[in-house]
């Protein structure tokens, strides 16, 4: 079989735990399965893969030409958080601070070189975390119909997408393929890893949060990790995304806890970050991925879910373990408590199935020859008529900037006269 060169496009260029993985298990998934295939990594900005600096990003300003000059047999997208058009801001590896980060291309641009070349364009399963306004509902819906299979990854995520598109059975409903990571990626294989930044053998708890966790809820925290040394547990505060800054807040904690606990200040990579969940007692912690990255191990997990994330109370549903998602520190004592006496674990085979499911079908399609994909007239229409849109929203927005850079002259104005008038 000839080796396939696939486009694949995401979050590979900032440091995220999760967002990494994908291309990863994408790729031990399909050598698992025998087929020869070469990735092509695509972000919004080009350089090195975050967290993994022998692998090249390119940006996805080069899909294009990259395409006519390799030949790309078709292009994935995802997965993670990527369907929508919000612009967040993130820290880059050489960057002093936080910066916008086009988000949006990862998908876009893909949708946008489906629709004028003959190339295959298939998601594996991202996830659409925001409602889509009305008025991008047109463009959504030309983009998606350049999408011959459409997987996402949780219920809400379809239910997004369903208000833009018409054909609604076209949506598979797939969970996180990072929940098989455990069939890919040996136990063992992470033990040895971890042997080597871990000289000890205890055994220990991994908590985790970012820096927009209530600040009146450190205390409590601090409390309840105290309370797990106690018991005989080493906890390790472990950053998994110092893309949103995360060692700030960790080393805060410690600090206020009087450095009680384990915090690594070498930046680790994502199989070094995975061998830490996977020795885990337990986990705790706002990360997705660190949540999904102990159920594929058959390890403990509390959701700490300050964010009140739809993706993170979806995923504990999905194990049934809905008590293990909380969004307050004051539930974590109980929570603590109750899940280190229960002695189920989460029953991974169905959600495997589906994932391997998946994968089946993207094998399928990649492998099964297929004739030229027809290029739709209506979704030009319908492009045409959604940067119409886009440019009267534009200009309604700079007019609203503008009314308020004008109040908040007057307003300044006033305060400096009347702060005279009153001397």
């Amino acid at each position: 079989m000839k080796k396939l060169k696939i486009a694949f496009t995401g979050v590979f260029d900032i440091a995220n735990y999760g967002d990494l993985l994908f291309p990863n298990i994408f790729r031990e998934k399909m050598i698992s399965m025998g087929l020869n295939v070469e990735l092509f990594l695509f972000s919004p900005t080009s350089g090195r893969k975050a967290l993994e600096r022998n692998t090249r990003i390119f940006s996805l300003d080069q899909l294009e030409e990259l395409h006519h000059n390799v030949g790309f047999d078709s292009i994935i997208v995802g997965g993670g958080a990527l369907i929508h058009f919000n612009e967040l801001s993130q820290i880059f590896p050489k960057s002093k601070g936080f910066l916008p980060y086009k988000i949006s291309q990862t998908w876009v641009i893909p949708s946008l070189l489906a629709m004028k070349t003959p190339i295959h364009l298939y998601w594996n399963s991202p996830g659409v975390p925001f409602e889509f306004a009305s008025e991008f509902h047109p463009l959504v819906e030309a983009l998606t119909n350049q999408v011959e299979y459409l997987s996402v990854r949780n219920t809400s995520s379809s239910l997004k997408l369903e208000k833009c598109i018409h054909q609604m059975d076209r949506i598979f409903i797939v969970p996180d393929t990072v929940l098989i990571a455990s069939q890919l990626i040996e136990y063992d294989r992470l033990l040895r890893i971890r042997n080597r930044i871990l000289n000890w053998s205890k055994p220990y708890v991994v908590f985790h949060c970012n820096r927009l966790i209530p600040e009146n809820e450190l205390p409590v925290i601090i409390y309840n990790l105290v309370e797990l040394k106690k018991m005989g547990f080493e906890v390790i505060l472990l950053p998994l995304a110092y893309t949103h800054d995360d060692q700030s807040i960790l080393m805060k904690i410690n600090n206020m806890a009087n450095n009680q606990f384990i915090f690594i200040k070498k930046v680790l990579n994502i199989y070094e970050m995975m061998s830490i969940i996977a020795g885990s007692e337990l986990y705790i912690g706002i990360s997705f991925h660190g949540a999904i990255t102990a159920f594929s191990y058959g390890k403990k997990a509390i959701g700490y879910n300050y964010l009140h994330y739809e993706k993170t109370s979806q995923l504990f549903n999905l194990f049934h373990s809905e008590r293990y998602c909380i969004d307050t520190a004051e539930l974590m004592q109980s929570t603590i408590e109750y899940i280190l006496k229960d002695n189920a674990q989460s029953n991974l085979n169905e959600v495997t199935h589906r994932i391997n499911e998946h994968f089946d079908r993207l094998y399928e399609l990649l492998t099964i020859s297929k004739s030229y994909k027809s290029y739709q007239s209506s979704d030009s229409i319908l492009l045409s008529n959604s940067f119409s849109n886009f440019a009267k929203l534009r200009d309604e927005i700079d007019y609203l900037r503008k009314q308020n850079e004008w109040y908040s002259k007057d307003n300044n104005d006033l305060r400096n006269r009347l702060s005279e008038f009153y001397k």
